[in-house]
């Protein structure tokens, strides 16, 4: 895996985007997940009326595991 892999020229965003979203705590990762299920949702159109708190859920645990060491983003292949 190349850090600086090469990025879709229509989006601007990487093409391997592999290295992001590993080495992540249980906890977040399951945060994670369950807002990704969140963005589904809404884009296919679904009214969803709890979509701010997983959001939020998800920020706290971000703040959560960086705040205990947990998770340390700037970490090589930490993948934020």
């Amino acid at each position: 895996m190349e850090i600086f892999s090469p990025c879709n020229s229509n989006a601007g965003l990487p093409e391997d985007d592999s290295y992001l979203e590993c080495g992540l705590p249980e906890f977040l990762q399951l945060s994670l997940n369950s807002m990704k299920a969140t963005w589904d949702r809404l884009d296919l159109g679904e009214e969803y009326l709890r979509w701010d708190c997983d959001y939020c859920n998800l920020q706290s645990d971000i703040n959560s595991a960086t705040g205990s060491r947990a998770w340390n983003r700037n970490a090589p292949g930490a993948g934020y």
